[in-house]
């Protein structure tokens, strides 16, 4: 018997869904059908007691007999009716955790799969960072030679001499011994990468990388200017934050605007912070 009733079929949500719209029609039909009765059994007994007050008015085969039978097959029904709506209710519940179990298992899937992706997602921007740190360690050499050069020449006998015959060329090597980062140098891995990131994507929005303007400036009116003024001048002018020197953001890919934001709501954590929030001490600044 067990195991027939194990090979069951177990009926979908929708079908008890729709199993239980039918009865609670049901059951409505037989409550005004009770109430029907109710009144109709009222009658009858009203109308048996006035033909004769000593006799019963349910007497057998009189009509408030009958429509107490009838009444009490109504409610008998409206007894099974609730019966079955609590069973079908109480499977109903069930499907309906059964429905979520396979949609929590179908979220549970995707997620694994999201997570193995964002994995993926770190491991290749690590690689791609990874390969950055071989141009930093010649960088670092570069500078330490650099540093060497500059401190051997300065305030030298070789540096005043040159500057009484040649002061140009010594201009020129001051320049050139000037680093194109400006007063910001990185002294890491970590604050070259920032400094990259800050020029391609500028996430802050504080213009780092130099722009030309051409700036118009009208002149008077012809009757009121000087003879041969123009009407209108142009002045092209560089502008930038000035956090870095002028080179350096030629060096680097202008990605401004490409990058995604990230806003996670609470549901998975709190909110991202923008890139490079931190004091330049958290940083690995240093200043010149």
């Amino acid at each position: 018997m067990s195991s027939a009733v194990a090979e069951i079929r177990q009926p979908t949500y929708k079908q008890i869904e729709k199993a239980l719209d039918n009865l609670r029609s049901k059951k409505i039909t037989v409550e005004q059908k009770i109430a029907a009765c109710q009144e109709e059994e009222a009658e009858a007994r009203r109308i048996e007691l006035a033909r004769d007050p000593s006799k019963d008015p349910y007497r057998r085969g009189g009509l408030a007999a009958s429509k107490r039978d009838e009444r009490e097959k109504a409610e008998t029904r409206l007894e099974e009716i609730d019966l079955t709506l609590e069973t079908l209710t109480a499977e109903l519940n069930r499907a309906a955790a059964t429905r979520s179990l396979d949609t929590i298992k179908t979220a549970l899937a995707r997620a694994e799969e999201l997570q193995a992706a964002r994995d993926e997602c770190w491991r290749e921007a690590a690689s791609l960072i990874a390969q950055a740190l071989e141009p930093w360690n010649r960088y670092a050499g570069l500078l330490a030679e650099l540093d060497g050069l500059t401190s051997e020449l300065k305030d030298s006998e070789a540096l005043r001499l040159a500057r009484t015959l040649d002061p140009a060329l010594v201009g020129q090597y001051e320049q050139a011994a000037v680093p194109a980062e400006g007063a910001r140098v990185p002294v890491d891995f970590g604050a070259m990468i920032e400094v990259v990131l800050e020029l391609m994507l500028d996430p802050r929005r504080e213009g780092h990388r130099t722009e030309r303007q051409v700036l118009v400036t009208r002149n008077a009116d012809a009757s009121m200017r000087p003879h041969g003024e123009p009407e209108q001048t142009r002045t092209v002018v560089e502008t930038s934050s000035r956090k870095y020197g002028p080179r350096l953001s030629e060096l680097v890919p202008d990605k401004r605007g490409e990058d995604r934001r990230v806003d996670v709501s609470a549901a998975i954590g709190t909110r991202v912070a923008t890139f490079g929030a931190g004091t330049p001490e958290q940083t690995g600044w240093q200043g010149a």
